[in-house]
């Protein structure tokens, strides 16, 4: 596990060696200290499963609790943190920071890992290559080198970091045990048996492969084919594939306006993908800021989709739903045009105001199969006059006593009533009122009655606030009536009083998410009991606490609670029937505020030529590319002509300017050119990250390079404009923000929503959320001599990355691995070497050095050191083996029985000890064994150096450590996941070592391999198909 020179391991072969044979001559340990000993260790897995504290103190509390008891000296027990290896695994951190702070590695490794499908292709992409390069290099700076890799890249790729990350750590143990030199343990084991039997046994480079390969594959077969049952991580819900429909009516603020001026592209999570005209059935899916929305035009969106219904309607926009759908844009125009204001009734003419009116109506009556639910419209009133005879229609917000107030109102224009036609449709109340003059000679013009019903409605008396906007997400449960159906075949309206946003084109089934807009009294928009789902199977009780929560009372009625108890149970079965249907999904909570920042294509950038898409930009982390533009101003050349690119110098004439630049929009799919300008909104960290992305500079790059303090000093702050201070009503230029405050303005966020436009000609206003890029200068003179911020926040781990610094990196790191792999110098010096250089040149600063140190791994690794001292020194550690091999013996199953024993003391002992002290302290016994049976001993050395591999628990073993943090594992995940390949290669180990010929354990774990390994693919493969028809 660790890394030992060759020296290193002679001396500890020797002393440990040695201290065992002095111990068997020695007189048993008394009976105290092996019950204490068992005792301590059982409370410390106790301690470690529970997860009350944190690791590092379990077993430093451990360790001190023997060394209370005498058992192992103050001086053993403190010797594990002097160990070579856990300084080694220390030093090999830093260099691991040195890398990740150069930020390129992990966009390279990214492209060349490439894009998985699915789990298990990134699986395999992390399990074969580990495993054979870690059968040639030591495994823990493999893990340590790739672990920011593969975070970065599950992330970007919105794969679950726990799927991905054991893997990382089993497939560096399963490369180790291939060849002699693939970890310390072979040569342990090696020193061993050199130092016992000479020239007897000689075990070369490859020998172990015979056997260590075909286990090798079956390793990889089990963690493809059960991390997807028996390791935690689910892939994120992808929200921003999921497009939202909305249509433009024609009282839309929105209407007739530039996509700029409407404000739609300012709302934080709410983003435009793309505009279907209404006139020419055009879908365009690069819109610029300066594009022109016209009534009827459909906008489909992407985002949070819980914040949708109130964006729609605070804009003005008609949700799409399977049922609003069913208009047609020009009609529903038309019907909001002619009414919706007294100009547009007296100017159409009697028989265009007929038509509505007749349109209205066939609404009413339900001939046709559609719901008009204008949210958010102003009232609508169509007047019609042939003589003394007026027809009056409404179509109006629903509220209670609207159908009384209105007939108060047209009998006090002296309207004799006659014939009345109402519904209530959604949201809308319409109506159509036939009357009849009570005196000729008063006849009200068209005017006066348009103006008294609109007062009448426009008025907010008694009238509830509207309801029923809200659009959510909701998953079928099992059991759901909803299972086996298409959405054609349901009537969402009458079970859920809710409709579809999102149709679904296959039949609905267990855990499919629908998106509905639910209206006023949707159950779907009554939080159940918190226990309702948790007691679902228990129908008495779920019926007695949904009764209680929904009346608001205890099982006692009184009288008139008594009367209405059959209505009262009708619907609460409904309600309950709903919830048993569908359960509302809760929105992941926001990461702080967004951000909307631009970015351009440098110079000679290897972006050029290629689009987003296929640079994967459009799928980063946390990110969203809202938009391209690719400025065009007057006599621009977009060619590169050497030097800097015209395109560069107008940009950067640009930024020194207050013109406007103009620009085109292009898609995610056309090409990218040198100073194209892609927008992203995110959070402050996330757009911190792009500056990782080799080719892309920050649109205020000039500003940034202004800055006075080093790159290692710099951070992005955000910086809260305090009201009375001196940039209130000041452009960043006009307030010669950098040469002022020493920083660079990024983006702008203002009341809740993100401001799109070049941060140097925004006027900012008090209240405005500045990101900048700034250093200690800004902070401590801020602070100290300036009042113009109300707040100052750092934004965490922002610092710039050093893209130019990552080629010396990489070279640093190889040399000091291939040096060591020539055995020239102890991996100790050459981390200390490469951490020096890499700070000299500038990849890290002093502090960041300091800050990689990862000191609960040091105490966890160093007290296991003492505890596996004090397990043998006890007696502990002897009694086990000798009770293992007794029952090998006993079992009688000859050569097999033997190994197996020796096998199952070696992983067992080494889950608690390290897999170097398991192997040095089995080898004696084992030799005895073989030596007494007859058995190989070079078969016999193989077995402990196969078995002496922990993956049950994370202390085991130094890579499974790596892991364990970052991964977010607990202890019970590496029990239930590694417990059950532990006994699989036990099996299969005794199987090949004294059973099975080589050569077919070869060809038959290569088998199963392939075979998993397809069965996995094209499982996620069909999986994704299906997830992207529905």
């Amino acid at each position: 596990m660790f890394p030992l020179s060759n020296e290193d391991t002679g001396k500890c072969l020797c002393d440990v060696h040695r201290r065992h044979l002095e111990e068997e001559a020695e007189a048993p340990k008394e009976t105290w200290e092996i019950a204490y000993a068992s005792v301590v260790i059982i409370l410390m897995f106790v301690g470690l499963v529970m997860e009350r504290i944190g690791a590092d103190h379990v077993m430093l509390i451990t360790m001190t609790m023997l060394m209370v008891a005498e058992i192992i000296t103050v001086k053993e027990g403190l010797a594990g943190f002097a160990n070579s290896g856990l300084i080694t695994v220390m030093i090999l951190f830093v260099v691991a920071e040195g890398i990740s702070k150069t930020g390129a590695l992990d966009w390279y490794m990214s492209k060349l890992l490439g894009s998985p499908k699915s789990v298990a292709s990134a699986q395999l992409r992390i399990l074969i290559p580990i495993t054979f390069v870690s059968a040639f290099l030591n495994n823990t700076p493999i893990v340590v080198v790739m672990l920011p890799v593969i975070l970065q890249w599950a992330k970007n790729n919105r794969l679950p970091r726990q799927q991905l990350l054991i893997p990382l750590s089993f497939a560096a143990i399963f490369g180790g045990t291939c060849t002699l030199i693939g970890t310390s343990t072979n040569l342990v084991v090696s020193g061993l048996i050199e130092e016992r039997y000479g020239n007897e046994v000689k075990i070369g480079l490859f020998d172990l492969g015979e056997f260590g390969v075909p286990l090798a594959f079956i390793g990889i077969a089990y963690v493809l084919f059960f991390s997807p049952f028996l390791l935690p991580g689910e892939i994120e819900q992808e929200d921003d594939a999921i497009l939202l429909g909305a249509r433009v009516m024609a009282w839309s603020p929105a209407a007739g306006r530039t996509v700029q001026r409407s404000g739609l592209r300012e709302t934080g999570g709410i983003y435009l993908v793309s505009v279907l005209r209404a006139a020419t059935g055009n879908v365009h899916r690069a819109v610029s800021r300066d594009f022109v929305l016209n009534a009827g035009d459909t906008l489909y969106f992407t985002g949070l989709v819980e914040s949708f219904g109130e964006f729609c309607e605070e804009h003005g926009l008609e949700i799409l739903t399977n049922e609003t759908e069913g208009l047609t844009s020009t009609a529903s125009t038309d019907l909001a045009e002619v009414g919706t204001t007294k100009e547009s009734l007296l100017d159409a003419d009697e028989g265009e105001r007929l038509r509505n009116i007749h349109r209205m109506t066939d609404l009413i009556r339900g001939a046709k199969d559609a719901d008009l639910d204008m949210q958010g419209a102003p009232p609508s009133i169509v007047v019609s006059m042939d003589e003394d005879v007026v027809v009056v229609g409404v179509n109006a917000r629903d509220r209670p006593g609207l159908m009384l107030d209105i007939s108060k109102a047209l009998l006090k224009l002296g309207l004799e009533l006659h014939h009345t036609e109402a519904a209530v449709k959604g949201t809308r109340s319409l109506s159509i009122w036939r009357t009849e003059t009570i005196q000729s000679e008063n006849l009200p013009d068209l005017e006066k009655i348009w103006s008294v019903l609109n007062a009448l409605l426009s008025t907010d008396g008694g009238v509830a606030k509207q309801r029923g906007l809200r659009v959510l997400r909701a998953q079928i449960r099992k059991g759901s009536r909803l299972e086996g159906k298409s959405a054609s075949e349901i009537d969402f309206n009458e079970l859920y009083k809710a409709a579809l946003v999102v149709v679904p084109k296959n039949h609905l089934r267990e855990g499919d998410v629908l998106v509905l807009q639910a209206k006023e009294g949707s159950p779907l928009l009554i939080d159940p009991p918190a226990d309702f789902y948790k007691n679902l199977d228990d129908k008495s009780s779920s019926k007695s606490v949904l009764r209680s929560f929904v009346s608001g009372r205890s099982g006692r009625m009184d009288g008139d609670a008594a009367s209405s108890s059959h209505e009262s149970d009708v619907e609460n079965a409904g309600v309950e029937a709903a919830w048993k249907d569908l359960q509302v999904v809760t929105p992941r909570a926001e990461e702080g505020l967004e951000f909307l920042t631009a970015m351009a294509v440098a110079e000679k950038s290897g972006l050029v030529g290629k689009s987003a898409n296929q640079h994967g930009i459009t799928r980063l982390p946390a990110v969203y590319l809202v938009s391209i533009d690719r400025p065009t101003p007057a006599g621009t050349n977009l060619t590169m002509q050497g030097g800097k690119t015209s395109m560069d110098k107008a940009l950067s004439d640009f930024d020194r300017s207050d013109q406007h630049v103009s620009s085109i929009a292009i898609t995610q799919d056309d090409p990218l050119q040198v100073g194209d300008i892609l927008w992203f909104s995110g959070s402050a960290s996330a757009l911190g990250d792009l500056r990782k992305i080799p080719g892309l500079r920050s649109y205020e790059s000039d500003e940034v390079g202004k800055i006075e303090d080093t790159v290692f000093e710099r951070r992005l702050v955000q910086a809260v404009v305090a009201r009375s201070g001196a940039l209130v009503g000041h452009t960043v230029k006009e307030a010669r923000f950098r040469s002022r405050y020493g920083a660079a303005v990024i983006a702008v966020h203002r009341e809740g929503k993100r401001v799109h436009d070049h941060p140097g000609h925004i006027k900012l206003q008090a209240g405005d959320v500045l990101l900048l890029e700034a250093g200690p200068t800004f902070l401590s003179r801020t602070t100290e001599h300036d009042r113009s911020f109300a707040l100052l926040a750092e934004v965490e781990d922002s610092a710039p990355p050093r893209l130019s610094l990552i080629i010396p990196a990489v070279l640093i790191t190889a040399a000091m691995l291939a040096i060591y792999t020539a055995e020239l110098i102890d991996l100790v010096v050459g981390g200390l070497l490469a951490s020096f250089v890499m700070v000299a040149i500038g990849c890290m600063s002093e502090q960041e050095a300091r800050d990689s140190l990862h000191w609960d791994i040091y105490v966890i690794i160093g007290s296991a050191f003492g505890i596996g001292t004090g397990m043998m020194n006890s007696g502990l550690a002897d009694v086990l083996a000798d009770f293992l091999i007794d029952i090998g013996t006993a079992i009688n199953l000859g050569e097999a029985g033997l190994v197996g024993a020796i096998m199952f003391a070696s992983f067992l002992i080494s889950s608690v000890l390290t897999n170097n002290a398991a192997a040095a302290l089995l080898f004696p016994i084992a030799m005895n064994v073989a030596d007494t049976s007859g058995i190989d001993r070079s078969l016999m050395s193989y077995a402990l150096m196969l078995s002496a591999s922990d993956y049950m628990t994370p202390y085991g073993y130094t890579t499974n450590l790596l892991i364990y943090g970052p991964g977010g594992y607990t202890f019970g995940d590496f029990v239930r996941f590694g417990v059950p390949l532990q006994l699989l290669l036990w099996i299969c180990g005794v199987l090949f070592l004294t059973v099975v010929d080589w050569y077919i354990s070869w060809i038959a774990s290569a088998v199963v391999l392939v075979a998993v390994a397809a069965f996995r693919l094209l499982g996620d493969s069909r999986k994704k198909k299906d997830g992207k028809a529905k």
